[in-house]
């Protein structure tokens, strides 16, 4: 059966209104006047700093000075520059080329921060002016701000005793024209627990003005322990992802993006070491690693993960029409203009990758008037297990 998932904002999404905080705690710099100047964040731990083609800025740290390891769970933690295990069958990934024609694969430069340095984000002013400090704790905590949050997607059917250790798929990237305070991604749920006490990992890309300050696209990750309560963030700005690529980070600019029939898209890779527990994150080109979020963040899914998805998600305030979904576009019949996630793997109880061919999926959302779609394709030659989601949004989507 079909639901379409459309509630009052959640602490997530208000999250969104102050996620800087402990970026700031880790950070304390003098914000400048100018409302787009970037931030003057004079700060010790700095070893050189990069400006992108893209216009980012990034600060190089030490690896063994990263905000990560200011979180309380980690204080005594060891970085582990690898995993002392991968699942079985894993590779490095090659460029999936053009994919009968219809697929290219994102091309993600190097930040260039010397090794034994992670690249940390450098924000913006009028992104960090809406972040509130708390007085204590790693979270963020504001007044709920209203508004809607529609998520479609196409999930593992609920099944007792399930057992996953994470999943890959690539995911086509587009860029969605946003308004201010909206949002819209493309990504990978990985998740454990009751809904009041979710623990949950979620990567993909994003195009989110309130986060990033601009309208671009943005790989991107998330993670709760406690069903977005007091714990977890975006990217890393709180303590708890551990940055170990030089190269690549959380929040990068991806591109070039889909448009029109010619589709770009990139492999999201999440799978569990284990031997420590630890949750990797590996994005194509060559299976990079970007980094790690400790078991000792979780509770339930310090053991594995019960459920997986794959989809979209939007965010608009109350009383605004909601933006776009994937391409903008939702067609059953024509993945190469609608947005989807292809090659689905998951990974089993024993480590190990295996397709879909007997796994149960359903969808968690249902075409709405006109507003947003998500379908579940099976096999599809050439292309794998797909899912398909988007659509235009609009004013009649609540």
């Amino acid at each position: 059966m079909q639901i379409l998932k459309i509630q009052t904002m959640g602490l997530k999404e208000a999250m969104l209104l102050s996620f800087a905080t402990c970026f700031l705690i880790f950070n304390r710099g003098v914000v400048g006047t100018s409302l787009h100047e970037e931030v003057q964040s004079p700060n010790e731990r700095v070893i050189k700093t990069i400006t992108t083609e893209a216009g980012q800025v990034f600060d190089c740290i030490d690896m063994y000075k990263q905000p990560a390891l200011d979180h309380p769970l980690l204080k005594n933690h060891k970085i582990q520059l690898k995993p002392s295990s991968y699942p079985k069958r894993m590779k490095i990934e090659k460029s999936s080329g053009k994919f009968t024609n219809n697929y290219s694969q994102i091309g993600m430069k190097s930040i260039g921060c010397a090794l034994g340095t992670v690249p940390i984000l450098r924000y913006q002013q009028n992104v960090l002016k809406k972040a509130t400090i708390r007085s204590q704790g790693f979270g963020t905590d504001v007044p709920h701000s209203p508004g809607h949050r529609i998520t479609m997607m196409a999930k593992t059917k609920p099944k007792r005793n399930a057992t996953y250790h994470g999943s890959k798929t690539y995911i086509a990237v587009y860029t969605p024209n946003m308004l201010p305070d909206q949002y819209s991604e493309g990504a990978m749920w990985i998740n454990n627990g009751p809904p009041d006490q979710l623990n949950s990992i979620q990567v993909g890309w994003t195009v989110n003005p309130t986060l990033y300050g601009d309208n671009r696209t943005h790989l991107f990750g998330y993670w709760t322990a406690d069903g977005f309560k007091e714990t977890g963030c975006f990217d890393i700005l709180c303590p708890g992802f551990v940055q170990v690529s030089a190269a690549t980070t959380l929040g990068l600019i991806l591109e070039p993006t889909s448009h029109g029939r010619v589709q770009y898209e990139s492999l999201f890779n999440v799978f569990q070491d284990a031997k420590t527990g630890d949750w990797w994150l590996a994005i194509i080109p060559r299976d990079l690693l970007v980094g790690y979020w400790p078991r000792y963040l979780f509770t339930s899914l310090a053991s594995h993960a019960d459920q997986i998805g794959w989809g979209g998600e939007v965010f608009s305030p109350r009383n605004v029409p909601t933006p776009p979904m994937g391409s903008g576009q939702f067609n059953m019949k024509d993945r190469k203009v609608t947005c989807n996630a292809r090659a689905i793997e998951l990974i089993d109880e024993n480590h190990k990758y295996r397709d879909l061919r007997f796994v149960e999926i359903i969808t968690d959302g249902f075409s709405y008037n006109h507003c947003y779609g998500v379908g579940y394709t099976g096999f599809v030659r050439y292309v794998g297990y797909n899912v398909l989601f988007g659509g235009p949004g609009g004013s009649d989507c609540f």
